[in-house]
Formats: structure tokens, sequence, C-alpha cells
């Protein structure tokens, strides 16, 4: 007896190994967050929250209003724990695309981030990824160099497809009060991430962060901030991480908005996850459309008839090339159906679809040099 399903499997690793439509952002941070207990900020931010442990809910909340960013925040129950607040989550009927996990991010939250998302595509086809950061520099006495052998040992424990992992600190002024001191790079980079769009990357040269800085007041890089380009060895474990560049005055910009997703895999950037949940999702939602419909096969072999092949495969390539080639968001995307599926002994009907990524020219080169047009170069 056949039950009616349909199932969805990611390929991975297809691509070699290589160095849409509004977000929409839940935060999680303490249920009992904001003065005196009162949700003072939830009436002002128009897209999705949710809250559980650790982070200042307020001054993250205060600058995603500032950078434009909409959330709306869903309470949870005094209960902190991630589970909780994700049970929350799942049943709330507003609308997401992405999570903050605000607090320490470790390798056990990461796993049920990570099954969280799953979960939501699976069973909702819902997209569904993460953000999350590590903890700040230990006041006063932690050197830069005690904080990446820390950070290290951190990264090392923690693979994603779904998340992106921040770390660092920079010195900012609190939107909420106007107040100085130092603040988790997380904050900016998920602002930053939630304005652009899914073609964008967050490491362009045009974004550079508002509101926060690597100097003192003389110029001078301060004790207790990484930087990529100063100091290295964070980016290369995939950690999301601050850096300037020359010609740019004092200006910090992310290194690169990696996922956490091991050596090999295709899922680099936060930009392939959100755009391998926006095809799937897109996919799903055409090829659902298409559950216990009628299709002929061949009375000669039992395989689906050619012409009921492709005209499925057209429907679900239609809806592709609107979501996800109008932008554009990949540089091609195509739907396939298996013609060879015995249908008629029970065999599934089977969708592929292959997507070729945008490519971000993370790596540039320049040759330049001075040349005589008398002497010919052999």
């Amino acid at each position: 007896m056949a039950i009616p399903s349909i199932t969805v499997e990611e390929r991975d690793a297809q691509l070699g190994t290589i160095a849409a439509g509004p977000k929409l952002l839940s935060v999680i941070g303490e249920a009992d967050a904001g003065p005196d207990n009162q949700p003072m900020l939830i009436t002002k931010i128009p897209q999705l929250l949710a809250t559980y442990e650790g982070g200042d809910l307020v001054e993250e909340v205060a600058e995603l209003i500032a950078r434009g960013v909409r959330c709306v925040v869903v309470k949870t129950p005094d209960d902190t724990s991630i589970t909780a607040a994700l049970e929350a989550l799942k049943m709330s009927s507003q609308p997401f695309t992405h999570l903050y996990h605000l607090g320490d991010v470790t390798s056990a939250d990461a796993a049920v981030l990570d099954s969280f998302c799953e979960e939501m595509l699976e069973e909702q086809n819902r997209r569904a990824q993460w953000y999350g950061g590590t903890r700040m520099f230990l006041e006063g006495d932690e050197s830069v160099a005690d904080y990446i052998t820390e950070m290290t040992t951190i990264a090392n424990a923690i693979t994603t497809k779904y998340g992106s992992v921040a770390a660092g600190q920079l010195w900012t002024t609190s939107r909420v009060d106007g107040t100085e001191g130092y603040a988790p790079f997380s904050r900016f980079f998920v602002a930053q991430e939630m304005r652009i769009d899914l073609d964008q990357n967050s490491a362009e040269l045009e974004f550079a962060l508002p509101n926060c800085s690597a100097f003192d007041a003389d110029g001078n890089i301060r004790d207790q901030v990484y930087l990529q380009n100063l100091h290295g060895g964070l980016a290369e474990l995939q950690l999301v991480v601050p850096r300037t560049w020359p010609d740019r005055g004092t200006s910090c910009y992310v290194t690169s908005p990696f996922l956490m997703s091991g050596e090999g895999s295709d899922f680099q950037l936060t930009n392939h996850r959100a755009v391998m949940n926006l095809a799937r999702t897109l996919g799903y939602r055409a090829y659902a459309g298409q559950l216990n419909k009628t299709v002929r096969v061949s009375k000669e072999d039992g395989r689906i008839l050619e012409a009921d092949a492709a005209k499925l495969e057209k429907l679900i390539q239609a809806q592709l090339d609107v979501g996800v080639l109008g932008k554009p968001y990949a540089s091609g995307v195509t739907a396939t159906i298996d013609r060879e599926a015995n249908l008629l002994s029970g065999a599934e009907l089977e969708l592929s679809i292959d997507i070729v990524p945008l490519v971000w020219t993370s790596n540039l080169r320049m040759t330049i040099g001075f040349k005589n047009p008398a002497i010919e170069v052999v």
C-alpha cells in the first residue's frame, strides 16, 4: 500500500572545492529581556523575533531597527532553553526565513538549530537558516592571541550547512542610551545580511558597516579587536570576522559571510544556503501540486510518457525561472523528471533540480609592470 508523500534530498559536494524576496528575521534572546521585563520594542518592529538565552536583546533589536530590518517579537515561556524558544517559533504563524541566535553558540546549539531548519524545510516547506556568534573578549585581560586560540577550539567543534557564526567585537555607540563600548561583531554582520538581497554578498566593499569601529579616538587599533587583515587565523576556520581594507579609511567590513560547512561542501557562503532554500521551496510547491494527479505511462515499458514528463518539467521550470532566475539569484536552474522509473510497480516519480550558482569574486589578481614598445619580449 502506497501512502502519498513527497521526499526531498539535498545533494552536496557537486561543485568541486571552492574557497529571495524579503528576508524575515527571527531573533532569539532572553524571555525577560527589556527594561523591567517590558517588551517595549515589540510594537516598533513589524518581521519575526523569538527569544531564549543570552545576549542583550534590547541593544540587538535597536541596531536592527536602525538599519531598517523588519522583525516581529514572539515571547517564549520563562524556560530559557533553546528548544523551548524554537518550539514557540515553530508554532508561530509569523513568516520567517532567518534566525538570529543571541548568546554564545555551542556545538550543541548548532546541532539543535540545524535540526530545526531541516524540520522547517522538510515538514513545512519553510525557508530557514541561522546566524549566531561566539563570546566576546574577556573584559580587560584577554589578548588577541589568546582569543584566537579559544575561538579555534570553538570553531573546530561546529559543522553546519545552515548556520553562520561570527566572532570578535567592535566599538560602538548604543542605539538605546548613547553610551560607548564593545558589542559583538554578530550584531553588525546580521544587520548587514538582512539589508541585502540573495544575489549580494555582505562582504562587498560598498557595504562598510555603520555604527562600529576598530579604532580609538587617536586612530589606533584597540587592544581587544580582532581584524582578519591584521591578525589572521579565524576566517580560515569559516568564522565571520571583521576586517579593514587599504584606501578605505577606518571603515570595517565583513571578511566573508561563511557558513561553517567544512572543507569540500558546496554550502560555503550564506548566499548558497539562501538560494538553495529558495529553489527548494519553490520546486517543492510546484511539484506538490502534482501529487495524486494522473500521468500516462507507455504501454510498452510502463515508463512515464515523454509528453507528460515534458509537461511536468515545463510547469516546475516556469516557477523556478521566475523565482530563482528572475533577479537572478543563480546562473542557471534546471528541472528534470526521471523517465526511467517503473511507476506501475510503485516506483517514485523523481524530480531533480540542478542549480548553477552565482560566483562572488573573492580572489582577484592584478599584474602591472613597465613596457618598452621598442623591445620585443620573448
